[in-house]
């Protein structure tokens, strides 16, 4: 690189992706890998913009690695969008939940707030009374 354009702790910001998508193709969790996949998709996009910012090639370098890696990146992050599709009911479901708790909590406390008030003026109704 004539530049050190994306230069991060004596790594290129395109290395970094590199080894983060081999850290992610090896993680424990679906969701890392998938991301892994991505990462690794994107790492040619990466290393062409480093080399037309770094003044090695120009900006037609990104602008074909990109049109080359895109179809790879859509499917790639369409395997993270069908792996988290299920899981936005169950969050919507949670946080519909949660609302509900809230609610019947607030109006709980509501109606012993009120039954404290009419326990309040029944006793003085009482003790007026006498």
């Amino acid at each position: 690189m004539s530049r050190e354009f994306g230069e991060h702790g004596g790594c290129y910001f395109h290395h970094l992706i590199d080894n983060a998508a081999d850290d992610a193709a090896a993680g424990d969790d679906e969701i890392t890998r998938l991301w892994g996949v991505v990462l690794r998709a994107f790492h040619p996009v990466a290393h062409a913009i480093a080399s037309s910012e770094a003044g090695d090639a120009g900006p037609d370098l990104s602008i074909l690695r990109t049109t080359q890696q895109m179809p790879e990146i859509r499917r790639a992050l369409r395997a993270i969008d069908d792996y988290t599709k299920p899981f936005e009911y169950y969050a919507s479901e949670a946080v519909k939940q949660a609302l509900k708790r809230r609610s019947m909590r607030e109006k709980g406390a509501r109606e012993v707030e009120d039954s404290a008030a009419s326990c309040i003026t029944y006793e003085q109704r009482r003790s007026e009374d006498t």
